[in-house]
């Protein structure tokens, strides 16, 4: 079932059982469609290593592979909050830029995971301030409903089905401009374009 525009944390609150299961896979598939750099960040974060060429599908059974690794259900617990608690709030429009707060998660979990890799090396690094603090708080203000998210997604990615309830929500809807490629689609390897190049250059 694919979930359209509907108030995800009211209905969220209110559903139990199959029902928020099915709700928090299908905003995981339509951060896949939407978003997937930052759903590679947040898995790259994790200390998930992602192909440069990855597909959608790809990156679904990535994360099903993946399902124990309790930092991965963190960050896409936090993506999954983040991507439906913006609109009418404080966050939808930050340095004049509407929706550049949620863009800039990717970046976010970038900078934790250099931070991590310098505290590693016994370099604490500078915490950075602006928006990247903003990004911080608003997690740290709102960890009772990711980690209820996180729960939920924890256990409807052990389900059979999950592969599916994901996977239908990563497909183009009718409103996708077929015109625009994908991220997907922009970052394929061109397999084919190189063998053409060599049968030219060879003949």
């Amino acid at each position: 079932m694919i979930y359209q525009s509907y108030n995800f944390v009211d209905s969220y609150a209110n559903a139990s059982g199959n029902r928020r299961n099915n709700m928090v896979l299908g905003e995981l598939g339509k951060l896949i469609r939407t978003n997937p750099e930052i759903v590679i960040n947040a898995l790259e974060e994790a200390e998930i290593n992602v192909p440069r060429n990855v597909t959608s599908k790809g990156l679904t059974r990535i994360i099903l592979s993946n399902k124990r690794n309790t930092r991965m259900i963190r960050n896409l617990s936090a993506l999954i909050f983040a991507s439906t608690s913006f609109s009418g709030s404080e966050y939808s429009n930050v340095d004049g830029q509407k929706g550049q707060f949620f863009k800039n998660i990717g970046s976010w979990f970038k900078n934790r995971k250099e931070r991590k890799a310098l505290r590693q090396q016994g370099n604490e690094g500078k915490e950075r301030g602006g928006v990247f603090k903003k990004i911080g708080n608003f997690f740290r203000n709102n960890q009772e409903q990711i980690g209820e998210i996180g729960t939920t997604l924890a256990d409807s990615l052990r389900n059979r089905q999950a592969i599916n309830s994901i996977e239908s929500n990563t497909q183009p809807t009718d409103n996708t401009n077929t015109q625009d490629p994908s991220w997907f689609q922009k970052n394929k390897t061109p397999i084919i374009v190189f063998g053409l190049v060599a049968l030219v250059v060879g003949g």
